[in-house]
């Protein structure tokens, strides 16, 4: 019999700072029908990744401009075409949309003078380049987040949507207890004009424990580098049982899902395979690999 420990699910929370944005939405474990079929069929590690966190929108659709050396910055409309004329970042400047003003507006109206003061008079910067590197850009992304005590929330690219000429910098901020509204910061890595679009997710909020990238944690991995030693383990005999589903005649498709089926009832996940089940065990796990 195989169990796994129960683990109590993390509460999540996002706020909108602005009006008109779009909202955080839940990861599609098609990529929103960009997966390839056989990926979605029988490949579960893919599409659980896929579909693992929450999808956060830029606030505003916008287009940054590098030549090299230099960026620029420009609105955008649905079609992609530049609304205003591209403006230079050079020195770090703060770009800060008109949407931002309104929101400091919105705060004086209902928390008062003492809480808009603590806010800064133009609002939250949309975007702003590194001075000593303008291909380096932090984009606001107008969300505050809440997750239970001990869960941090991973800001980090869509998983498994391709992404031309920009990269997104990995972030971990432990949302337990930071309330700053999240950001990311963009490494533009190719020349040319990278749009961005209000509908279009930018990033994936992946929660995580603070466990799991505690100093402790990662000090206490083991790395076993002699081969001899692994031939002689328990270990080797779980390999040697996840490798005998692809070899079986005929060959099974969906190797890995058959397994992950068994784990989440809690039964063996090596179940299915010719050395540890009767032929007609066999063909029921031949039978579940490309029904879903």
């Amino acid at each position: 019999m195989f169990s796994r420990p129960e683990l109590a699910a993390p509460d999540v929370e996002f706020h909108c700072i602005f009006h008109g944005m779009t909202p955080p939405k839940p990861a599609s474990d098609t990529v929103n029908g960009f997966m390839p079929t056989r990926a979605k069929a029988y490949c579960p590690p893919v599409t659980v990744a896929s579909g693992y966190g929450f999808w956060l929108y830029p606030p505003v659709s916008f287009a940054l401009r590098w030549d090299g050396m230099h960026s620029e910055w420009a609105y955008i409309d649905d079609r992609g075409e530049p609304t205003t004329e591209f403006k230079s970042l050079a020195g770090g400047v703060d770009v800060v949309p008109d949407r931002h003003v309104d929101w400091s507006a919105t705060i004086t109206r209902h928390r008062g003078e003492a809480a808009a003061q603590q806010v800064h008079p133009d609002g939250l910067a949309l975007i702003n380049a590194d001075p000593r590197s303008e291909n380096l850009v932090e984009l606001e992304l107008g969300v505050v987040a809440r997750t239970s005590p001990g869960w941090a929330l991973a800001i980090r690219n869509v998983p498994n949507w391709p992404s031309r000429g920009v990269q997104v910098m990995d972030g971990i901020i432990e949302t337990d207890w930071y309330r700053a509204s999240l950001g990311t910061v963009l490494r533009i890595v190719e020349p040319g004009t990278h749009k961005f679009f209000q509908h279009i997710p930018v990033v994936c909020a992946q929660p995580v424990p603070l466990v799991a990238f505690a100093p402790t944690t990662m000090s206490a991995v083991e790395v076993h580098e002699d081969p001899d030693a692994f031939v002689q383990s328990d270990l080797f005999d779980e390999f040697v049982g996840t490798r005998a589903g692809r070899y079986a005649v005929p060959p099974p498709t969906g190797n890995y899902r058959t397994m992950a089926r068994h784990a989440a009832a809690n039964r063996c996940p090596y179940m299915g395979h010719p050395d540890t089940l009767s032929d007609a065990a066999l063909a029921e796990t031949h039978a579940g690999t490309g029904d879903e």
